[in-house]
């Protein structure tokens, strides 16, 4: 970054490149908003905790599974939030989405996932990542993964927000991309916390029958809130989170 006046470099803070970071738009649901505000599970946390590195990937155990041909990265592969995001960069969608669901570890439900054929499955992700270059915003995509119509995949909350999560980052919404959610530790530890400081306000459930979009937003203006606060990426929020309450 350069002074405009007299064009001398000088270092950037990661609060200004913050500012300046591509951003998704978001809608936050009024009630929700009103508790995060006035309460955070992490406040009194001074440094985040990271993301799940994740594990070695083998590519041969996934391959019914992905578009033809394959191309993988040589072995052995490491299965890391990078990696992951490399894969969806290069349009390799189903690759992509093979090692989301060995990263979250959701091989038992993978039945609930393969849903489409692998080539209707790029198609679909293929289509998210288009509308989301063009609205900046999550909105269509998440009922193109989520919905239950037949052109769409019928994902759970959980699949829908890891996918959403990896390929917001690999377009380049690193500042405030969708975050995971899951049953064990936000649904059954992070929400009744949540409820528990609500004082005298109502706002509605983070996961309702169906999955629907407005649910997982209750849930992202939690997170977000949180994120503004701690001047933090949503990635860096969730991970705190994730690691706190997992410990209990």
């Amino acid at each position: 970054m350069q002074c405009v006046s007299c064009r001398r470099k000088f270092p950037v803070s990661p609060v200004e490149m913050g500012r300046h970071a591509m951003r998704l738009l978001w809608k936050n649901d009024e009630l929700t908003e009103r508790v995060a505000k006035e309460y955070s599970p992490i406040d009194r946390r001074k440094t985040h905790a990271a993301q799940f590195g994740g594990c070695n990937f083998h590519p041969k155990n996934w391959e019914k599974h992905v578009a033809q041909p394959s191309q993988w990265p040589d072995e052995p592969l490491c299965l890391s939030p990078d990696e992951i995001i490399t894969q969806f960069r290069n349009n390799r969608y189903t690759q992509a989405i093979a090692m989301v669901v060995s990263w979250g570890g959701m091989q038992r439900t993978a039945a609930t996932i393969w849903t489409r054929d692998p080539a209707r499955i790029e198609a679909v992700l293929r289509g998210c990542a288009k509308k989301i270059r063009a609205s900046k915003s999550i909105k269509s995509a998440w009922s193109m993964l989520a919905g239950s119509a037949e052109n769409q995949l019928g994902w759970s909350d959980v699949m829908a927000s890891k996918t959403l999560h990896f390929l917001c980052r690999s377009i380049g919404f690193e500042q405030n991309p969708p975050v995971p959610i899951d049953g064990k530790i936000i649904v059954k530890k992070v929400w009744p916390d949540f409820w528990k400081h609500k004082g005298e306000l109502s706002p509605d459930r983070w996961r309702q029958n169906g999955y629907p979009f407005d649910a997982y937003n209750r849930y992202m203006t939690a997170i977000q809130n949180w994120a503004n606060q701690k001047q933090w990426t949503t990635t860096q929020v969730e991970a705190t989170i994730f690691s706190k309450f997992s410990q209990k």
